[in-house]
């Protein structure tokens, strides 16, 4: 009698952890706390309404598929990357690859090397100036850099990829301050994800937009350590689930919608 207790204690122990270990209830995933129409809206806005953003309405068809909750968590750039290290939060997105930032997380792989095809997104960066502005890029040279001022967002990848360049940059808390910064000649350029940029090419005629780009970049959702070590198999499952939602003819249309709209609707 005692051993048959002991076997079955011991089997809906074993079926517990294995569960605990397979799916988690919540997902904690951060996301950076600034606005950038159309991928999310400022977590300041405490916006409850139908078009909270691309990006946000894409998680929602991950978080539907995979059936689990995912809270979404809004708070600066840096600290979104610092959270996901001390894994206070499972995952980050979206975010470039840069091997630094692998001690802060995993990103998908293949047979030990990036695995494009799960990418969240792909994005260009493009430098944008004011019309008749003496601002040259031909993909490789900007023309008298020592002398320009050039913005990018506090915290991105891309401020690196202008230092590399040999153009010191001015960065700025969001795109939206930047725009402003240009539009006062307070910036010679301004360097942003081409999603962004286009929405003010479209609202100001004196903005345009220079190429070719600076940048083509793919960027990831990013996991913990701590939670991937902890569901490796799930952590693979988000990865597969981010591409196959990516590739669907519904986001396709919830994309086409928002660029539809060139500017927040509500």
């Amino acid at each position: 009698m005692h051993l048959l207790l002991f076997v079955i204690t011991f089997i809906f122990f074993t079926q517990l952890s294995f569960a605990t270990a397979g799916t988690p209830e919540t997902v904690v995933l951060a996301i950076e706390d600034s606005g950038s129409f159309p991928i999310y809206r400022k977590a300041a806005s405490h916006y409850t309404g139908k078009h909270p953003g691309f990006f946000i309405e894409f998680v929602r068809e991950i978080e539907a598929d995979l059936e689990v909750n995912i809270n979404i968590v809004r708070m600066p750039w840096k600290r979104c990357l610092v959270s996901l290290q001390e894994g206070r939060v499972n995952a980050v997105t979206s975010a470039s690859y840069k091997p630094e930032r692998e001690k802060s997380g995993r990103y998908p792989k293949k047979s030990g090397h990036l695995d494009i095809g799960r990418r969240f997104n792909t994005s260009s960066y493009f430098l944008y100036s004011i019309e008749g502005a003496s601002v040259r890029w031909d993909g490789n040279i900007l023309e008298n850099k020592s002398n320009l001022s050039v913005g990018a967002q506090r915290g991105f990848s891309i401020v690196a990829d202008l230092n590399n360049l040999g153009i010191k940059t001015t960065e700025v808390d969001d795109p939206g301050s930047g725009f402003i910064m240009l539009l006062n000649s307070r910036l010679s350029a301004l360097a942003v994800h081409e999603n962004v940029g286009q929405v003010y090419v479209r609202k100001h005629d004196n903005i345009k937009q220079l190429s070719p780009p600076l940048k083509t970049k793919p960027y990831f959702l990013i996991i913990s350590h701590q939670f991937y070590d902890k569901y490796p198999d799930f952590s693979e499952k988000i990865w597969d689930t981010v591409e196959k939602i990516r590739n669907s003819e519904k986001l396709a249309k919830i994309k086409d919608k928002y660029y539809s709209f060139g500017s927040w609707p509500d």
